[in-house]
């Protein structure tokens, strides 16, 4: 059944392309993880006046990556 997470039944025999696509998801999902770590240490070692745009700086960041990764695989696999 779709749900808002996933719109669509994932594929259970996804070709290479879909693969592929789930590939660059998860990539992408790790490295935005790990930007989330590292916009943390951005925003503590941040000057007092600096540390709102540094926390805007690290979220827009964590959050483009996942998006793109995401995007990828909506247009790669169809899911």
């Amino acid at each position: 059944m779709p749900s808002i997470v996933w719109p669509k039944r994932r594929n259970p025999n996804p070709g290479a392309l879909a693969r592929f696509g789930r590939l660059v998801h998860w990539i992408a999902t790790c490295v935005a993880m790990l930007s989330a770590i590292g916009g943390l240490a951005l925003i503590g070692g941040a000057d007092d006046d600096m540390r709102p745009f540094a926390a805007v700086v690290a979220g827009l960041w964590v959050v483009s990556t996942y998006a793109l990764g995401r995007g990828i695989r909506y247009v790669l696999s169809a899911e």
